[in-house]
């Protein structure tokens, strides 16, 4: 008797399916897996720089500089490196003596993330805010976070 070992064509282009179909469903769900995984390292990024801006007016009874600066480049220049490849300082960011309000906006592949969560920050009364900055065309008081991006 002469068997023969070995795949058929049939079971090698079955399996070849089937990894694909695995490729279809995984590859999809690892970029949305990262994109909020960025987005959790900005929100704890600017959890931090909040803490080191109270600590900072706790000490200077100002707000002002406690970044270094009290625009967009003094924000730029305190994110971490992992979180400033994916996020950039908004213009909207504003150091004032007693107010502040710290913004990131997505940058790169992040741009992938729901468009709500374009933006996000928070400001010195502790709201985290999503979409639209405090004060500008669109914000809603009672919603600052429509996108959820803070959950």
């Amino acid at each position: 008797m002469n068997s023969k070992r070995g795949f058929t064509l049939i079971e090698l282009l079955i399996a070849i399916v089937i990894v694909g179909v695995l490729a279809a469903v995984a590859i999809p769900a690892y970029g949305n897996y990262l994109v909020e995984a960025r987005r959790a390292d900005a929100k704890q990024e600017l959890a931090k720089l909040t803490n080191i801006m109270e600590n900072c007016r706790s000490m200077n009874q100002t707000y002002l500089n406690c970044l270094g600066g009290n625009d967009n480049t003094a924000l730029d220049g305190s994110l971490s490196s992992d979180v400033s490849s994916y996020y950039a300082a908004s213009t909207s960011t504003d150091i004032k003596a007693n107010t502040y309000v710290l913004v990131l906006n997505t940058k790169g592949s992040q741009n992938r993330d729901v468009a709500a969560c374009h933006t996000i920050g928070i400001d010195s009364n502790g709201v985290k805010f999503s979409g639209t900055v405090p004060g500008g065309t669109g914000f809603d008081v009672t919603k600052p976070d429509p996108g959820s991006c803070w959950r």
